[in-house]
């Protein structure tokens, strides 16, 4: 199953919210700009996830602006066997390989 998931506290969340319903997402899954590491319904989702589900959001930014912590949150979506999809795939600032990885591969699936 597809989930949305969108971190914004601006007037983005329409924008946003049409381009995951392009995806035929089951459900969308938003908070606000948060201080939290894991925000409370992304925590949500994370614990909703099964094996195949996918978890498609704008940008890696969305999940976590710290390169650690999101590496954290797709070894939990991995553990679940879930994947996630960025729609946006440059990286935003992050230098990290593992990051660059992921964009790679995900490319590699989309194209």
């Amino acid at each position: 199953m597809n989930y949305g998931y969108i971190r914004t506290d601006s007037g983005d969340y329409d924008t946003l919210s049409k381009e995951l319903s392009a995806f035929d997402v089951a459900e969308i899954y938003s908070d606000g700009d948060s201080e939290e590491e894991i925000p409370p319904q992304l925590a949500a989702l994370l614990e909703k996830l099964e094996p195949r589900d996918v978890v498609i959001t704008h940008a890696c930014t969305s999940l976590s602006k710290d390169e650690s912590v999101l590496q954290k949150i797709i070894a939990r979506i991995r553990k679940k066997k879930a994947a996630v999809r960025f729609l946006d795939l440059s990286d935003h600032g992050m230098e990290n390989p593992a990051l660059r990885a992921l964009r790679a591969k995900q490319t590699q699936r989309w194209c």
